[in-house]
């Protein structure tokens, strides 16, 4: 909505005057104060508030309550995991006993030769400590 008078000949507005749009405005402001009150009153008395309120305070306790029940039910539920887990190894070894089935372990070594350590003996300071660790074996022999 505009006010301001234009020369160019274009209508910016559907009102004809300032005045129009105001009283459109503040009806519909009328309009919307109303639907709030209606679903919101300002008189709600203090009992009903206070009830309200207590039962808030008292649905927060009982999810509080719920919370905590649920993590002691999700605790007990990794336990009972953890024990079935590790009553599977125990299974398959009972399961050989009852066939008279041989239980075979298998070990691989497996070494990467791709890779060329330096030693100690390579550097510098490796062949000065070889050179004394044979001088003292020839003063322990001599």
């Amino acid at each position: 909505m505009t006010t301001k008078q234009s020369g160019v000949g274009l209508n910016r507005g559907i009102y004809e005057s300032p005045y129009d749009a105001f009283t459109n405005y503040m009806n519909i402001l009328g309009d919307f104060i109303k639907r709030v009150n209606s679903l919101y009153p300002e008189d709600i008395d203090d009992e009903e508030l206070n009830s309200l309120l207590t039962t808030i305070h008292n649905q927060g306790e009982e999810i509080a309550e719920l919370h905590k029940e649920l993590d002691k039910l999700r605790a007990k539920e990794e336990k009972a995991k953890a024990v079935k887990a590790a009553a599977k190894p125990k299974a398959a070894v009972e399961k050989a006993v009852k066939e008279g089935r041989d239980i075979i372990s298998s070990t691989r070594l497996i070494e990467d030769t791709s890779i060329n350590r330096i030693r100690v003996k390579d550097t510098d300071i490796g062949k000065e400590l070889q050179t004394q660790v044979n001088d003292l074996k020839k003063l322990l022999n001599a």
